[in-house]
């Protein structure tokens, strides 16, 4: 029995091994309907990978939020923020209001340009990055990654996760950080009016 016949039998790859054994010259030729098969398994593979895959819906967005309606608390002020140790300094304004529910909006920008967006509402939370083309939502407790989230309880004076590190500073400036990313977030907000 020659070696192609026993390698034949006992391989299970044998697509591959046909592949690995052309050699430019030779009289080797596969066998008959090789290169059919292997065709099938491309287009099968293919469409495997449609089929699976599927559409990414983005998630929705949590609806607007009123904050002129009764008990919004509405604050602006200046910000400075750093997304990462070795970044840039990006300074805006900031909005933010609040709802005695619990429920948040915060807005950081230069108008027009919104930089981020977050929101705490009905247990729901969700952050928006629109220049960086980034996005995060979820329900239950506020991450400690998105320092934006943590703004809120920080001013309110309430516990912040292990980490997160907020101080007061004079003239009624905060600086709000996660000393294991290097992203702060210092600033100042005018009383409401």
């Amino acid at each position: 029995m020659s070696a192609w016949k026993c390698a034949r039998k006992t391989s299970s790859f044998e697509p591959r091994f046909v592949r690995l054994m052309r050699f430019p010259g030779s009289r080797f030729r596969p066998a008959s309907g090789t290169r059919s098969r292997r065709g099938a398994a491309r287009v099968a593979g293919w469409l495997a990978l449609f089929l699976l895959a599927g559409c990414h819906t983005p998630p929705k967005l949590l609806p607007p939020v009123r904050v002129d309606g009764p008990g919004w608390v509405l604050r602006q002020g200046q910000a400075r923020w750093l997304p990462q140790r070795a970044g840039m300094v990006i300074a805006g304004e900031i909005l933010y209001a609040a709802h005695p529910d619990g429920s948040f909006v915060i807005e950081f920008g230069k108008p027009p340009i919104p930089l981020v967006s977050a929101q705490f509402q009905a247990g729901r939370w969700q952050v928006v990055y629109p220049t960086f083309k980034k996005q995060a939502d979820g329900r239950g407790a506020l991450p400690a990654k998105h320092l934006w989230l943590l703004l809120p309880a920080a001013l309110r004076g309430e516990p912040l996760p292990k980490g997160i590190v907020f101080d007061r500073l004079p003239e009624q400036r905060w600086h709000l950080e996660n000393p294991r990313t290097g992203e702060y977030i210092e600033g100042f907000l005018l009383p409401p009016s």
